[in-house]
Protein backbone atom coordinates (compact mmCIF):
# COMPACT_ATOMS: atom_id res chain seq x y z
CA UNK A 1 0.00 0.00 0.00
CA UNK A 2 1.53 3.33 -1.12
CA UNK A 3 0.19 6.81 -0.39
CA UNK A 4 0.81 9.97 -2.42
CA UNK A 5 1.47 11.67 0.94
CA UNK A 6 4.87 9.99 1.20
CA UNK A 7 4.32 6.81 3.19
CA UNK A 8 3.87 3.15 2.40
CA UNK A 9 3.27 -0.17 4.17
CA UNK A 10 4.63 -3.52 3.01
CA UNK A 11 2.87 -6.58 4.45
CA UNK A 12 5.36 -9.44 4.08
CA UNK A 13 2.97 -12.39 4.10
CA UNK A 14 2.05 -15.03 1.50
CA UNK A 15 -1.27 -15.91 3.15
CA UNK A 16 -4.61 -14.22 2.55
CA UNK A 17 -4.87 -10.74 4.10
CA UNK A 18 -7.34 -7.85 4.06
CA UNK A 19 -6.83 -4.10 3.80
CA UNK A 20 -9.54 -1.99 5.43
CA UNK A 21 -9.01 1.65 4.44
CA UNK A 22 -11.62 3.69 6.29
CA UNK A 23 -14.44 1.17 5.75
CA UNK A 24 -15.18 0.19 9.34
CA UNK A 25 -13.54 3.30 10.80
CA UNK A 26 -12.95 6.41 8.71
CA UNK A 27 -10.01 7.40 10.91
CA UNK A 28 -8.17 4.07 10.73
CA UNK A 29 -6.30 1.95 8.24
CA UNK A 30 -6.56 -1.71 9.34
CA UNK A 31 -4.76 -4.76 8.00
CA UNK A 32 -6.00 -8.25 8.85
CA UNK A 33 -3.77 -11.31 8.35
CA UNK A 34 -4.87 -14.93 8.43
CA UNK A 35 -1.36 -15.87 9.54
CA UNK A 36 -0.45 -15.82 13.24
CA UNK A 37 2.70 -13.80 12.69
CA UNK A 38 2.86 -10.22 11.43
CA UNK A 39 5.79 -8.83 9.44
CA UNK A 40 5.23 -5.19 8.42
CA UNK A 41 7.54 -2.55 6.97
CA UNK A 42 6.66 1.15 7.17
CA UNK A 43 8.33 3.53 4.71
CA UNK A 44 8.33 7.32 5.04
CA UNK A 45 9.73 9.60 2.33
CA UNK A 46 9.07 12.98 0.75
CA UNK A 47 7.09 11.55 -2.16
CA UNK A 48 5.76 8.35 -3.71
CA UNK A 49 8.87 7.64 -5.86
CA UNK A 50 10.95 7.77 -2.67
CA UNK A 51 8.66 5.24 -0.97
CA UNK A 52 8.84 2.92 -3.98
CA UNK A 53 12.63 3.22 -3.98
CA UNK A 54 12.78 2.19 -0.29
CA UNK A 55 10.39 -0.70 -0.95
CA UNK A 56 12.39 -2.12 -3.87
CA UNK A 57 15.64 -1.60 -1.94
CA UNK A 58 14.20 -3.74 0.87
CA UNK A 59 12.65 -6.49 -1.25
CA UNK A 60 15.11 -6.40 -4.17
CA UNK A 61 14.90 -4.58 -7.47
CA UNK A 62 12.55 -6.17 -9.95
CA UNK A 63 14.08 -8.11 -12.80
CA UNK A 64 12.94 -7.36 -16.34
CA UNK A 65 10.87 -10.34 -17.43
CA UNK A 66 11.21 -11.85 -20.93
CA UNK A 67 8.74 -10.48 -23.48
CA UNK A 68 6.60 -13.63 -23.51
CA UNK A 69 5.88 -13.24 -19.77
CA UNK A 70 3.88 -10.08 -20.51
CA UNK A 71 1.59 -11.91 -22.94
CA UNK A 72 -1.71 -13.71 -22.35
CA UNK A 73 -1.47 -16.38 -19.63
CA UNK A 74 -4.01 -19.15 -19.14
CA UNK A 75 -4.49 -21.11 -15.92
CA UNK A 76 -6.41 -24.38 -16.45
CA UNK A 77 -8.73 -26.02 -13.95
CA UNK A 78 -6.90 -27.72 -11.08
CA UNK A 79 -8.44 -31.09 -11.98
CA UNK A 80 -6.94 -31.10 -15.48
CA UNK A 81 -4.03 -33.32 -16.45
CA UNK A 82 -1.55 -33.08 -19.31
CA UNK A 83 -4.04 -34.36 -21.92
CA UNK A 84 -6.67 -31.77 -20.99
CA UNK A 85 -4.06 -29.00 -21.13
CA UNK A 86 -2.62 -30.15 -24.47
CA UNK A 87 -6.16 -30.30 -25.85
CA UNK A 88 -6.71 -26.67 -24.74
CA UNK A 89 -3.38 -25.70 -26.26
CA UNK A 90 -4.26 -27.20 -29.64
CA UNK A 91 -7.68 -25.50 -29.69
CA UNK A 92 -6.11 -22.14 -28.78
CA UNK A 93 -3.80 -22.36 -31.78
CA UNK A 94 -6.64 -23.44 -34.07
CA UNK A 95 -8.74 -20.49 -32.88
CA UNK A 96 -5.69 -18.18 -33.17
CA UNK A 97 -5.90 -17.19 -29.51
CA UNK A 98 -2.67 -15.24 -28.81
CA UNK A 99 -1.76 -17.21 -25.68
CA UNK A 100 1.90 -17.34 -24.61
CA UNK A 101 1.88 -19.09 -21.24
CA UNK A 102 0.06 -22.01 -19.62
CA UNK A 103 0.45 -21.96 -15.86
CA UNK A 104 -0.36 -24.83 -13.55
CA UNK A 105 -1.79 -24.57 -10.08
CA UNK A 106 -0.80 -27.07 -7.33
CA UNK A 107 -2.04 -30.06 -9.36
CA UNK A 108 1.43 -30.29 -10.92
CA UNK A 109 2.93 -31.27 -7.54
CA UNK A 110 3.21 -34.87 -6.39
CA UNK A 111 2.06 -33.69 -2.95
CA UNK A 112 -0.81 -31.23 -3.16
CA UNK A 113 0.18 -27.79 -1.83
CA UNK A 114 3.72 -28.92 -1.12
CA UNK A 115 5.37 -26.19 0.98
CA UNK A 116 8.76 -27.92 1.11
CA UNK A 117 11.82 -27.18 -1.01
CA UNK A 118 11.73 -30.70 -2.53
CA UNK A 119 8.74 -30.38 -4.85
CA UNK A 120 8.28 -33.12 -7.47
CA UNK A 121 6.05 -33.42 -10.52
CA UNK A 122 2.87 -35.48 -10.23
CA UNK A 123 3.89 -38.27 -12.63
CA UNK A 124 0.31 -39.60 -12.79
CA UNK A 125 -0.90 -36.34 -14.35
CA UNK A 126 2.22 -35.10 -16.14
CA UNK A 127 4.98 -36.98 -17.96
CA UNK A 128 8.26 -36.34 -16.15
CA UNK A 129 11.08 -34.92 -18.25
CA UNK A 130 13.91 -37.48 -17.87
CA UNK A 131 16.61 -34.94 -18.75
CA UNK A 132 15.69 -32.89 -15.68
CA UNK A 133 16.93 -35.67 -13.44
CA UNK A 134 20.41 -35.47 -14.95
CA UNK A 135 22.82 -33.10 -13.22
CA UNK A 136 23.91 -31.36 -16.41
CA UNK A 137 23.58 -27.88 -17.80
CA UNK A 138 21.72 -26.74 -19.80
CA UNK A 139 18.63 -28.90 -19.31
CA UNK A 140 17.00 -30.46 -22.39
CA UNK A 141 13.38 -31.11 -23.31
CA UNK A 142 11.95 -34.29 -24.83
CA UNK A 143 9.80 -33.23 -27.79
CA UNK A 144 7.32 -36.08 -27.27
CA UNK A 145 6.55 -35.33 -23.63
CA UNK A 146 4.28 -32.74 -22.05
CA UNK A 147 6.55 -29.71 -21.68
CA UNK A 148 8.31 -30.38 -24.98
CA UNK A 149 4.97 -30.55 -26.82
CA UNK A 150 3.88 -27.21 -25.31
CA UNK A 151 7.15 -25.61 -26.40
CA UNK A 152 6.76 -27.02 -29.91
CA UNK A 153 3.42 -25.20 -30.14
CA UNK A 154 5.04 -21.96 -29.00
CA UNK A 155 3.91 -22.00 -25.35
CA UNK A 156 5.84 -21.45 -22.15
CA UNK A 157 4.98 -23.14 -18.86
CA UNK A 158 4.54 -21.47 -15.48
CA UNK A 159 4.19 -23.26 -12.13
CA UNK A 160 2.30 -22.15 -9.03
CA UNK A 161 4.63 -22.23 -6.03
CA UNK A 162 4.18 -22.20 -2.27
CA UNK A 163 6.80 -19.75 -1.02
CA UNK A 164 6.40 -19.79 2.74
CA UNK A 165 9.74 -21.58 3.00
CA UNK A 166 11.48 -18.46 1.65
CA UNK A 167 14.06 -17.35 4.21
CA UNK A 168 14.69 -13.90 5.57
CA UNK A 169 18.16 -12.36 5.35
CA UNK A 170 18.66 -13.09 9.06
CA UNK A 171 17.77 -16.77 8.57
CA UNK A 172 20.06 -17.01 5.54
CA UNK A 173 22.87 -15.48 7.62
CA UNK A 174 22.39 -18.05 10.41
CA UNK A 175 22.50 -20.95 7.95
CA UNK A 176 25.51 -19.50 6.17
CA UNK A 177 27.31 -19.02 9.48
CA UNK A 178 26.56 -22.58 10.56
CA UNK A 179 27.73 -24.04 7.25
CA UNK A 180 30.66 -21.65 6.85
CA UNK A 181 29.42 -20.39 3.47
CA UNK A 182 30.56 -17.09 2.06
CA UNK A 183 28.08 -14.59 0.65
CA UNK A 184 28.13 -14.88 -3.15
CA UNK A 185 26.06 -14.45 -6.30
CA UNK A 186 27.31 -17.74 -7.78
CA UNK A 187 23.78 -19.17 -8.05
CA UNK A 188 22.73 -16.30 -10.33
CA UNK A 189 25.92 -16.12 -12.41
CA UNK A 190 27.18 -19.71 -12.79
CA UNK A 191 25.83 -23.13 -13.85
CA UNK A 192 24.66 -25.24 -10.89
CA UNK A 193 27.48 -27.80 -11.06
CA UNK A 194 30.16 -25.08 -11.18
CA UNK A 195 28.40 -23.06 -8.47
CA UNK A 196 28.73 -25.83 -5.85
CA UNK A 197 32.45 -26.27 -6.43
CA UNK A 198 33.10 -22.53 -6.45
CA UNK A 199 31.25 -22.14 -3.14
CA UNK A 200 33.58 -24.69 -1.55
CA UNK A 201 36.58 -22.49 -2.34
CA UNK A 202 35.47 -19.65 -0.08
CA UNK A 203 34.46 -20.00 3.57
CA UNK A 204 33.10 -17.34 5.88
CA UNK A 205 34.76 -16.31 8.03
CA UNK A 206 38.34 -17.00 6.99
CA UNK A 207 40.21 -17.69 10.24
CA UNK A 208 43.93 -16.94 10.04
CA UNK A 209 46.71 -17.82 12.45
CA UNK A 210 49.20 -15.10 11.58
CA UNK A 211 52.86 -16.04 12.04
CA UNK A 212 55.47 -13.43 12.82
CA UNK A 213 53.31 -10.31 13.04
CA UNK A 214 54.61 -7.51 15.24
CA UNK A 215 52.37 -6.39 18.09
CA UNK A 216 52.43 -2.81 16.71
CA UNK A 217 51.94 -3.86 13.09
CA UNK A 218 50.84 -1.57 10.24
CA UNK A 219 48.26 -2.23 7.53
CA UNK A 220 50.82 -3.38 4.96
CA UNK A 221 52.19 -6.06 7.33
CA UNK A 222 48.69 -7.28 8.18
CA UNK A 223 47.71 -7.54 4.51
CA UNK A 224 50.91 -9.44 3.69
CA UNK A 225 50.22 -11.90 6.51
CA UNK A 226 46.59 -12.41 5.38
CA UNK A 227 47.64 -12.96 1.77
CA UNK A 228 50.16 -15.61 2.90
CA UNK A 229 47.41 -17.39 4.87
CA UNK A 230 45.01 -17.40 1.92
CA UNK A 231 47.73 -18.78 -0.33
CA UNK A 232 48.41 -21.68 2.05
CA UNK A 233 44.68 -22.37 2.57
CA UNK A 234 43.83 -22.66 -1.13
CA UNK A 235 46.92 -24.64 -2.04
CA UNK A 236 46.00 -27.15 0.66
CA UNK A 237 42.89 -28.04 -1.38
CA UNK A 238 45.04 -30.10 -3.76
CA UNK A 239 46.26 -30.11 -7.33
CA UNK A 240 43.00 -28.70 -8.68
CA UNK A 241 44.01 -25.16 -7.63
CA UNK A 242 47.14 -23.57 -9.12
CA UNK A 243 48.75 -20.49 -7.56
CA UNK A 244 49.87 -17.95 -10.17
CA UNK A 245 51.21 -15.17 -7.98
CA UNK A 246 50.83 -12.23 -5.62
CA UNK A 247 50.46 -8.66 -6.86
CA UNK A 248 49.86 -10.17 -10.28
CA UNK A 249 49.92 -7.52 -13.05
CA UNK A 250 47.17 -7.35 -15.69
CA UNK A 251 47.19 -4.81 -18.49
CA UNK A 252 44.57 -3.42 -20.86
CA UNK A 253 45.01 -0.43 -23.15
CA UNK A 254 48.38 0.45 -21.68
CA UNK A 255 47.01 0.60 -18.11
CA UNK A 256 48.32 -1.91 -15.57
CA UNK A 257 46.63 -3.04 -12.35
CA UNK A 258 47.88 -5.54 -9.78
CA UNK A 259 45.75 -8.35 -8.37
CA UNK A 260 46.44 -9.28 -4.74
CA UNK A 261 46.20 -13.03 -5.39
CA UNK A 262 45.60 -14.93 -8.62
CA UNK A 263 44.80 -18.65 -8.84
CA UNK A 264 43.56 -20.96 -11.57
CA UNK A 265 40.86 -23.51 -10.68
CA UNK A 266 41.38 -26.40 -13.06
CA UNK A 267 38.01 -28.24 -12.65
CA UNK A 268 36.13 -24.98 -13.35
CA UNK A 269 38.48 -23.69 -16.08
CA UNK A 270 38.34 -20.31 -14.36
CA UNK A 271 40.78 -17.83 -12.93
CA UNK A 272 40.18 -16.96 -9.27
CA UNK A 273 40.88 -13.31 -8.44
CA UNK A 274 41.20 -12.40 -4.75
CA UNK A 275 41.32 -8.88 -3.37
CA UNK A 276 42.15 -8.26 0.30
CA UNK A 277 40.94 -5.25 2.30
CA UNK A 278 42.06 -4.84 5.90
CA UNK A 279 39.14 -2.51 6.68
CA UNK A 280 35.34 -2.80 6.58
CA UNK A 281 33.53 -3.51 3.32
CA UNK A 282 32.78 -0.53 1.09
CA UNK A 283 30.62 -0.71 -2.08
CA UNK A 284 33.58 0.64 -4.10
CA UNK A 285 35.50 -2.54 -3.21
CA UNK A 286 33.21 -4.68 -5.38
CA UNK A 287 33.52 -2.12 -8.16
CA UNK A 288 37.29 -2.44 -8.03
CA UNK A 289 37.07 -6.24 -7.98
CA UNK A 290 34.69 -6.32 -10.95
CA UNK A 291 37.16 -4.16 -12.88
CA UNK A 292 39.93 -6.66 -12.14
CA UNK A 293 37.70 -9.52 -13.34
CA UNK A 294 37.09 -7.78 -16.65
CA UNK A 295 40.80 -7.10 -17.10
CA UNK A 296 41.71 -10.68 -16.18
CA UNK A 297 39.21 -12.12 -18.64
CA UNK A 298 40.36 -9.87 -21.47
CA UNK A 299 44.10 -10.33 -20.90
CA UNK A 300 44.37 -13.90 -19.54
CA UNK A 301 41.43 -16.00 -20.76
CA UNK A 302 41.74 -18.41 -23.66
CA UNK A 303 38.69 -19.59 -25.68
CA UNK A 304 38.53 -22.68 -23.42
CA UNK A 305 38.32 -20.65 -20.20
CA UNK A 306 35.14 -19.59 -18.42
CA UNK A 307 34.70 -16.09 -16.91
CA UNK A 308 36.87 -15.51 -13.81
CA UNK A 309 35.58 -15.65 -10.23
CA UNK A 310 36.21 -12.78 -7.82
CA UNK A 311 36.41 -13.00 -4.01
CA UNK A 312 36.68 -9.97 -1.75
CA UNK A 313 38.15 -10.60 1.72
CA UNK A 314 37.61 -7.84 4.29
CA UNK A 315 37.57 -7.33 8.05
CA UNK A 316 33.76 -7.28 8.19
CA UNK A 317 30.81 -6.54 5.92
CA UNK A 318 27.13 -5.67 6.20
CA UNK A 319 25.38 -8.73 4.76
CA UNK A 320 22.17 -6.88 3.87
CA UNK A 321 24.05 -4.20 1.94
CA UNK A 322 26.34 -6.74 0.29
CA UNK A 323 23.37 -8.92 -0.72
CA UNK A 324 21.83 -6.07 -2.72
CA UNK A 325 25.14 -5.17 -4.34
CA UNK A 326 25.96 -8.75 -5.36
CA UNK A 327 22.50 -9.35 -6.82
CA UNK A 328 22.96 -6.45 -9.21
CA UNK A 329 26.33 -7.56 -10.55
CA UNK A 330 26.52 -9.94 -13.49
CA UNK A 331 30.01 -11.24 -12.70
CA UNK A 332 30.53 -14.20 -10.30
CA UNK A 333 31.74 -12.70 -7.03
CA UNK A 334 31.68 -13.35 -3.30
CA UNK A 335 32.50 -11.59 -0.05
CA UNK A 336 33.99 -13.13 3.08
CA UNK A 337 35.31 -11.77 6.37
CA UNK A 338 38.57 -12.67 8.03
CA UNK A 339 39.41 -13.20 11.70
CA UNK A 340 42.85 -13.15 13.30
CA UNK A 341 42.55 -16.06 15.71
CA UNK A 342 46.05 -16.15 17.13
CA UNK A 343 49.25 -14.17 16.60
CA UNK A 344 52.12 -16.64 16.87
CA UNK A 345 55.70 -15.59 17.64
CA UNK A 346 58.46 -15.73 15.05
CA UNK A 347 61.13 -18.42 15.14
CA UNK A 348 63.65 -15.85 16.39
CA UNK A 349 61.28 -14.83 19.18
CA UNK A 350 60.78 -18.48 20.14
CA UNK A 351 64.55 -19.08 20.19
CA UNK A 352 65.05 -16.04 22.44
CA UNK A 353 62.33 -17.28 24.80
CA UNK A 354 64.06 -20.67 25.02
CA UNK A 355 67.40 -18.97 25.72
CA UNK A 356 65.88 -16.81 28.47
CA UNK A 357 64.22 -19.86 30.02
CA UNK A 358 67.49 -21.80 30.01
CA UNK A 359 69.29 -18.86 31.67
CA UNK A 360 66.63 -18.66 34.39
CA UNK A 361 66.85 -22.41 35.02
CA UNK A 362 70.66 -22.20 35.26
CA UNK A 363 70.44 -19.30 37.72
CA UNK A 364 67.97 -21.21 39.92
CA UNK A 365 70.26 -24.21 39.99
CA UNK A 366 73.23 -22.01 41.00
CA UNK A 367 71.08 -20.38 43.70
CA UNK A 368 70.02 -23.78 45.03
CA UNK A 369 73.64 -24.88 45.23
Amino acid sequence: MVSSLGWGIYNNDTRKNYFDIGYTDKERFNIYNTNDEADFYLFAEKDMPGVLNDYTLTTGRSYLLPKWAYGLCFGPNMREDQWDILNDAVHFRQAEVPCDVFWLEPQWMEKRYDFSTEKKFNSEKFAVEPYWEIDKYPKKLHNRLFIGKLRNMGYHLGLWLCEEYDLSITEEDLIAEREGRAQTNFVQTMPSDACDLAQQLVKDPQIFEVFGLREQHDEAELKLAIVANIERTLLSLGRGVAFLGREYPVEIGGETKTIDLLFYVVPLHRYLVMEVKTGKYEPADLGQLSGYLVMAEQSLNTPEDNPPIGVLICREHNRVLAKFHLERLGLPMGITDYEIKKILPTQAQLAKCYEDAEVQVARRRMHDV
